[in-house]
């Protein structure tokens, strides 16, 4: 199902497996409540066999989302994450 999935570029998410990602929601499951529980759960299932790590219920704290010294941001509830890169797409549609 999401084995031919392509992200920017064409690139698969095959090329992503030696990354390690962080998905954080505010939501108790993945991507919002348009879809169903039993498909949102399927794709956590799916995209955590490809080692994405997600953080369910919880949401980055704005006024640290710029990574610290150890390269961590913070969620709300004070969980360091590391981060590379973050892309936030709170209130954005």
């Amino acid at each position: 199902m999401f084995d031919r999935f392509t992200w920017g570029f064409g690139r698969s998410l095959d090329d992503l497996q030696k990354k390690k990602i962080t998905i954080i929601q505010a939501d108790p499951l993945p991507l919002n409540g348009t879809y169903s529980d039993k498909f949102r759960s399927l794709v956590q299932q799916k995209w955590e066999k490809r080692n994405i790590e997600f953080v369910l219920s919880s949401r980055l704290d704005l006024d640290k989302i710029e990574p610290d010294a150890n390269g961590n941001v913070y969620t709300e509830k004070g969980q360091p994450i590391r981060a590379d890169l973050v892309v936030s797409l709170r209130d954005s549609i």
